[in-house]
């Protein structure tokens, strides 16, 4: 996991990001990476301690994770583990413990990471994304069908359809 400070640079050698999230998982645990030009205070305080619903639905083999923070709209972030490049295997948390998520807000306009925030996921939450995540891992993966059925799914849904039909979803406090 890499060192992060609020108010410097997110990554060294860059200082531009194209507006949107990226979910990921890595071996230390999910995160999730929003890039917003310019974000106002109050979208950094909510990401900071605001209450946050995180859902996900699985559609196609390509798995939506959905986040709403505050009054933020919801955002949609596809993922596949096979685009994972620092993933060599998912495990189950031990005992009654939960997968852990690091978000991190970037100000899209000069790459400063203005906020950052690490939720872990209940037990459920956790064994049900997964359990996702590995069934879309034994699925047969072709990059150029990844983004033909994107693009088909993002024609045919909108953030508000997706968010209705996903089925899981953890909700954290107010901190």
């Amino acid at each position: 996991m890499q060192l992060l400070k609020t108010g410097e640079l997110f990554d060294k050698n860059k200082t531009k990001y194209p507006e949107g999230c990226k979910f990921d998982i890595t071996d230390s645990g999910a995160n999730l990476y929003i890039f917003f030009k310019n974000p106002s205070v109050g979208e950094i305080e909510n990401c900071k301690k605001g209450t946050i619903t995180f859902r996900f639905i699985k559609l196609d083999n390509i798995i939506f994770f959905l986040t709403k923070i505050g009054s933020i709209p919801t955002l949609d972030c596809p993922y596949s583990i096979h685009l994972s490049q620092n993933l060599t295997g998912i495990q189950y948390p031990e005992g009654n413990q939960g997968l852990s998520l690091r978000l991190c807000l970037i100000n899209a306009a000069n790459g400063i990471l203005e906020a950052t925030r690490l939720i872990s996921f209940n037990e459920k939450f956790s064994r049900e994304l997964i359990n996702t995540i590995q069934e879309q891992g034994n699925e047969k993966f072709d990059e150029r069908k990844y983004d033909i059925d994107l693009d088909n799914i993002y024609r045919k849904y909108s953030t508000k359809q997706l968010e209705n039909m996903s089925r899981y979803y953890y909700k954290t406090r107010e901190e």
